[in-house]
């Protein structure tokens, strides 16, 4: 699971840690968010 906030900070990356989610992207970047789906789905293509 990727969380996708418009927060940013410690805080809420702790929390989304704090959950068991395998990624956060805080505000809205679209290179930063594709490279977090990649690091996220690379070993579901790649077994």
């Amino acid at each position: 699971m990727v969380i996708h906030s418009s927060l940013t900070g410690t805080t809420n990356e702790n929390h989304v840690k704090g959950v068991g989610a395998d990624g956060y992207v805080g505000k809205f970047s679209p290179r930063e968010l594709a490279n977090t789906l990649r690091r996220v789905l690379a070993p579901l293509t790649h077994p």
